[in-house]
């Protein structure tokens, strides 16, 4: 039995072994846990193959997506990123800059890299995202190569089971400007630092501005690249297939640019290039599906990779990105339940899309009624109907670290806050939203009275049916008087227009008096907390910016009405002198040198976004929010400090000359010394035992709130020992000290920007202000302890606390407050918000008792949740409308009756709307059956309420030729009885043929056609003033009118076709007006430019009969300020500028009249460059165009060029200094040092983003080598320099300024 038995097992063996062997000829699944095969780092696999040979990849990482695989080498040395061109309707990114139409888009959505990389279709066949192919017109090639518009599609070279071992993964990619301004972004951020080594490139990318991409294959970017540095060394430089180090693009673009890419140098380095620049190559990466892919062969080393596939993985049904971001289905993603209704004219949205806007309201943070606290009213820009639930959880996040800062954070329970959901078509600085507003501002080119809807549209309405006090709304938005809409602004105190931006912007625009009050800012930036707050102290407190500088001084009126500004620095004369000492307050400039003096450098009214606001801001800003809300608080204390009491820098009443050093040395020498004398706050442990003796100060800012009620505080302040008991000297007396101060009335409470003001004279700062000192000298013979602090306190007349030694470090819990109904279902048009409270206080909020319809029925409190319960309100205000209805019987053929759609608040507003165009008087020549002769209309009626509908009735009456009443049967007609009318009923804006028809008022019109088919006409008033109208063939208009002094204002609205012609031929669109440029501004020429829908950055050219190249443009912002377009070009026929939407422009001759250049070879460049502020003139005569530049002229000069800020700075060239240095153009050193000619070059290549040029430059001067070979090159390429005598460049020779005017006129043409 043992030897049968040992035969079977023999036999089972065998069989085993057999399986095992079988089993071993069967692909085996990587990430199966059973094998040893499994892709690592530093692993090769070979998949699929490019231009027919198999392409090697490499294991380069492994993290949450799986193992990333990095080509081997550069697959195609010739590729471009992408195409040149928006000639296609459909162009994506390309419609966002129209720098991309010049060099291609950045944007890895829609590039035609990534087009290529993830397309599996046959040769000629791709689907391109953008609509823009890569053909040989639209790209730079080089050597015949880099158009690939017929390339099969990468993903063409694998099988279906080697595609199926790619994963389809999201991940981050990175955008640049045009995208982050639109809103184009997942998260707030900022732009990426353009670090050009491998150690620094990934910095700062955890908070760039992104959005999340689903792709299979795609390039690396900075930060995959960094890792593969961090894990293979120098495996991340690339090589191609003949074994040369080559360039290959990466997917990060250079984000503070419109258009250039990142690259990885043949040395490592981490440059940029424009995408449309064929010289590069590509290095495709993808992470492999380790789930699924298995092996066939091979041992993972560079001689012998892996083969495989992923034969068993079932159909991918993952979508790829698509080529434009998911803004929703186009319905509201929001409650609609609350909303307003409002009607806007053409004078307010000539677009009509905004004509009757629904606006879905949202309740954000409402402890109290609307009439008892401050009222903020944020407004979206940029946010589509799909978006709405996104701008309510901007405005959220944003309130919420609003409320962080004081002094928001002491008030936060005193505001309420709406979202007004105004919905846009397109996205931020797109052809169609809300507002339109660009970060400068809302734009008045589409509505001349744009600008102006918060007070005469939007809020009028809200006051009406949202705000608790339900004012009707009587007021005529048709007519221009201001003084009708003042009631608003004393009902709704801030209104805030954001955007739906990445992009670092925000403004304030206040011209109450003039119906203006609103500020801006951007909603997705990184800093965009700090630009809302920033912005509201300028809006709501009515501060001004602490960056402004004189380099001369400035009388008293000039800062008498700012808050926290200043004319002098004297200690005895300047606002603050009574605070002066206490904290950070002092006396100082922005910039050194400067006559315009702030109370400190760390203030949230200066640019750093991580300051506060400084002590005076805080104090100003309460005073200011005591003002608009009801039962204020009586005293305002400031955070009290604890000093010891010796040195300099004490009681500023005393010894002011202890204050007189107001630089920036003087400021830090005072905070060094406030630094090492403090006791209190985060130096509260610096007290010893060994103080005994010694004097120390209480001290703290009162503000009286009432103008009626006298207060007094008590300062007390004792030492204490760490188990909470006090200390004694050795007579066993408490070491205890107090003083009590009388704070005044604020006697001037009426002058500083009372509730309903509209502008601010000025006031005594000191009025109802208390510097409270308590100095003490502490026992010599107390008994101190280690661990001792001193502790105080501030009360007031009845005792209570109003702050003590923990207020610095006051701890504030998170109170959620909801709004619901009564089965506890969140109320409808709310969103909850998070109040900050005190650690350990308790609440007193009293909510309001209707809110959206509904009646307050409890408050629950849950400790850190507080909710509102409301239930159904039957007394909701019904809001009644009126409209308008007129008839006037019989009357001329020729004469239309007036209709009005409009839907009016009141009966006395409906009154007042009535037609103005026909009046008492009006005729017309029409006949009247057969006969001739003249109508006379009688005028209006006053108007007689039928219903809900006002109707004025009027006649007309006929008298024929030959003086005998006539006409038809009778001698005149009658109007038709009420509810007998001809027509009319209800609707749109007074028509017809318009008001007075007197033949003799203008000449007959003078009709010609112009060789290109445009039809003019132009109509000469005997007074001299004229009115031309064009029409071209492509259906452009224009008109012309001319007043009686030759003032000149002209509009032109372009066609789709016209628009599309010229950029078919690559021409700019020639406007159907011409005007005649003026020396002088206020006499200039107006233009506005109206583009079609959806047209883009479109140039245009204004035909200008005495163009010069001294003729500018200058753009009109909505605010009235006016800015010299650089970019705008001199032509044969006019000036040609680039428009976004639409622009009103005028047209200057800005020609400077230097007599050292008239007969100067370079006279049209000079005047080209000084017109625009480019280069400036010795003085108003001189140019001095052969001296030489220095290189911190040139820095400025290029700074300029591209619009940086160059306000501040230690030195004139500082800021230009630290811009050219951060841009790459130089590296900032030597500003003394003339410019050569090849240091101007590179320098203008750089800040042109470096473009590569077709061919080197055959200079004998200009080694192929040298540092400014291809920016040589690159200006020959581009007709910027021809070079010198002798086919040399002479690039050392000093660069006068008629040459560096040349340079910069060629490369701008």
């Amino acid at each position: 039995m043992r030897n049968k038995k040992y035969k079977k097992s023999g036999r089972v063996m065998a069989l085993l072994l057999s399986v095992v062997l079988l089993l071993g000829l069967l692909p085996l699944p990587v990430g199966a846990a059973d094998t040893e095969t499994r892709v690592q780092l530093g692993d090769y696999i070979q998949l699929g193959s490019y231009d027919g040979e198999p392409i090697l990849w490499r294991c380069v990482s492994v993290d949450e997506n799986g193992p990333l695989m990095l080509s081997d080498r550069v697959l195609c040395d010739y590729m471009p990123y992408d195409a040149q061109t928006s000639a296609n309707s459909i162009s994506g990114s390309h419609r966002r800059s129209g720098y991309r139409s010049k060099y291609g888009s950045n944007h890895w959505r829609d590039s035609d890299m990534r087009s290529w990389l993830n397309s599996d279709a046959e040769a000629g066949q791709v689907k391109w995202l953008c609509g823009n192919p890569p053909t040989k017109d639209y790209v730079m090639e080089y050597n015949g190569e880099g158009a690939y518009d017929d390339k099969a599609g990468f993903l063409n070279g694998f099988t279906r089971d080697e595609a199926a071992a790619i994963k389809t993964v999201t991940q981050r990619s990175i955008v640049s400007h045009p995208e982050y301004t639109a809103g184009y972004i997942d998260a707030p951020g900022t732009d990426l630092p353009y670090n050009t080594d491998i150690d620094s490139v990934a910095d700062g990318y955890e908070g760039a501005h992104y959005e999340n991409i689903t792709d299979k294959v795609f390039l690396l970017d900075v930060k995959q690249l960094h890792t593969v540095s961090k894990n293979l060394g120098n495996y991340y430089i690339g090589w191609n297939r003949n074994g040369t180090q080559w360039n290959y693009w990466l997917r990060t673009p250079v984000t503070d640019c419109n258009h250039d890419m990142r690259y990885v140098t043949p040395q490592g380095s981490i440059l940029r290039a424009a995408p449309y620049v064929g010289y590069y190559g590509v290095r495709p990466a993808f992470y492999l599906d380790a789930a699924y892919y298995t092996v066939t062969s091979g041992s993972g080393t560079a001689a012998a990779p892996y083969v495989g596939a992923a034969p068993s993985k079932p159909a991918d049904s993952t979508p790829l990105s698509p080529a434009e971001r998911d803004t929703g289905d186009g319905n509201w993603d929001v409650d609609t339940e609350t909303y307003l209704q409002v009607e806007m004219s053409e004078r307010y949205t000539t677009d009509r899309e905004y004509a009757n806007p629904t606006i879905p309201v949202y309740v954000i943070q409402k402890p109290r009624s609307d009439t008892e606290n401050m009222v903020i009213l944020f407004c979206a820009e940029g946010y589509t109907k799909s978006q709405q639930a996104d701008f309510v959880q901007d405005v959220q996040r944003l309130w919420r670290e609003t409320l962080k800062t004081e002094p928001y954070r002491s008030m936060a329970d005193r505001f309420n806050v709406y979202a007004l959901c105004t919905a846009s078509k397109d996205g931020f600085n797109g052809s169609s939203t809300f507002f339109q507003a660009n970060k400068n501002g809302i734009s008045v080119n589409y509505g001349g009275w744009r600008n102006h809807i918060f007070e005469r549209i939007i809020g009028t309405a809200f006051l009406e049916k949202i705000h608790d006090a339900h004012i009707p709304n009587t007021t005529m938005p048709e007519a221009d008087e201001y003084r009708q809409y003042d009631y608003v602004y004393e009902h709704i105190n801030q209104f805030v227009v954001l955007a739906n931006s990445g992009e670092y912007f925000g403004g304030s625009h206040d011209e109450i008096k003039s119906g203006i009050h609103y500020i801006l800012a951007a909603a997705k930036n990184d800093s965009s907390p700090f630009i809302l707050r920033h912005e509201l102290g300028h809006g709501l407190f009515h501060l001004g910016d602490e960056y402004a500088t004189s380099s001369t001084p400035v009388g008293e009126e000039s800062y008498l009405a700012s808050l926290n500004i200043s004319h002098t620095a004297d200690p005895t004369q300047v606002k603050w002198k009574n605070m002066l000492g206490f904290r950070r307050t002092y006396s100082c400039p922005h910039a050194d040198n400067s006559y315009v003096y702030n109370s400190s450098y760390d203030c949230l009214m200066r640019v750093n976004t991580n300051n506060e606001f400084c002590d005076v801001c805080t104090l100003q800003g309460t005073k200011r929010m005591s003002q608009l809300i009801s039962d204020p608080p009586a005293l305002y204390v400031a955070v009290p400090e604890v000093k010891l009491c010796t040195g300099d820098y004490r009681n500023p009443t005393e010894n002011p000359e202890d204050y007189k050093d107001a630089n920036s040395s003087g400021y830090w020498k005072y905070q060094t010394d406030r630094e090492n004398r403090l006791l209190s706050g985060i130096h509260k442990d610096r007290f010893s035992s060994d103080m005994a003796g010694k004097k120390i100060e209480l001290r703290t800012i009162v503000q009286n709130l009432s103008d009626t009620e006298e207060q007094t505080v008590t300062l007390r302040l004792w030492v204490q020992h760490g188990d909470g008991s006090h200390a004694v000297t050795t007579d066993n007396k408490e070491i205890l000290a107090e003083q009590r101060f009388t704070v005044p009335v604020w006697s001037e409470k009426s002058k500083f920007w009372p509730k309903g003001a509209l502008e601010y004279t000025g006031s005594d700062f000191d009025s109802g202000l208390v510097n409270c000192s308590l100095v003490y000298q502490i026992p010599a013979d107390a008994q101190l302890q280690s661990g001792d602090t001193i502790g105080f306190e501030v009360v007031d007349g009845k005792g209570n606390i109003l702050a003590n030694d923990g207020t610095e470090n006051q701890s504030y819990t998170a109170v959620t407050v909801r709004y619901a109904l009564e089965d506890g279902t969140a109320m409808p048009n709310t969103a909850p918000s998070v109040l900050p409270v005190p650690t350990g206080a308790s609440v007193n909020w009293q909510p309001p008792q209707t809110l959206n319809g509904h009646a307050f029925v409890d408050m629950r409190d849950e400790g850190s949740t507080v909710t509102f319960i409301y239930k159904e309100d039957e007394e909701w205000p019904e809001i009644k409308t009126y409209t308008v209805r007129y008839d006037w019987g019989e009357a001329p053929s020729d004469r239309e009756l007036p209709t009005d759609r409009k839907a009016y608040r009141s009966v006395e507003q409906a009154m007042d709307a009535v037609d103005t165009t026909f009046t008492a008087g009006s005729t017309s020549n029409a006949q009247n059956g057969g006969l001739t002769g003249t109508w006379v209309f009688s005028g209006w009626d006053n108007g007689t309420l039928e219903g809900t509908t006002v109707v004025f009735r009027g006649t007309w009456s006929f008298t024929p030729d030959g003086g005998s009443a006539g006409g038809g049967s009778t001698g005149g007609t009658t109007p038709s009885q009420p509810g007998g009318s001809t027509g009319g009923g209800s609707g749109g804006s007074s028509s017809g043929g318009g008001g007075g028809f007197s033949s003799t008022t203008t000449t007959k019109p003078e009709a010609t056609t112009k060789p290109d088919g445009t039809k003019v006409e132009t109509t000469t008033k005997p007074d001299g003033s004229s009115v031309t109208e064009s029409t071209a063939p492509n259906g452009s208009t224009g008109t012309v009118k001319t007043d009686k002094d030759g003032k000149t204002e002209a509009a032109a609205k372009l066609s789709d076709k016209a628009i599309e012609d010229a950029k078919k031929n690559g021409e700019a669109v020639k406007a159907p007006v011409e005007v005649e440029a003026t020396r002088n501004s206020s006499t200039a020429p107006t233009v506005s430019i109206e583009l079609p829908k959806g047209a883009g950055e479109t140039k245009v050219e204004i035909p200008v009969s005495n163009a010069n190249s001294g003729t500018v443009a200058v753009l009109v912002h909505p605010d009235g300020t006016e800015e010299v377009v650089k970019n705008s070009l001199p032509t044969e026929n006019g000036i040609q500028l680039t428009v976004n939407g639409g622009a009103t422009v005028k047209i200057v001759d800005n020609s400077k009249d230097f007599a050292d250049t008239q007969n100067h070879w370079a006279k049209d460049a000079i005047d080209f460059v000084s017109a625009r502020g480019l280069v400036n003139g010795m003085n108003e005569t001189t140019y001095a165009p052969d001296s030489s530049t220095t290189r911190a002229q040139l820095w400025t000069i290029l700074a300029r060029q591209n619009d940086a800020d160059l306000s501040g700075g230690n030195t004139w060239y500082e800021k230009a200094q630290n811009w050219s240095k951060a841009k790459g153009i130089s590296d900032g050193t030597d500003p003394d040092g003339a410019i050569n000619r090849a240091q101007m070059v590179t320098m203008l290549w750089r800040a042109m983003g470096q473009p590569a040029a077709g061919s080197a430059a055959s200079f004998t001067d200009v080694p192929t080598d040298s540092y400014y070979a291809q920016a040589v090159a690159w200006a020959v390429e581009h007709g910027i320099t021809s070079g010198v005598d002798g086919g040399r460049f002479d690039p050392d020779a000093a660069c006068t300024r008629a040459q560096i005017a040349a340079f910069l006129y060629r490369s701008m043409k």
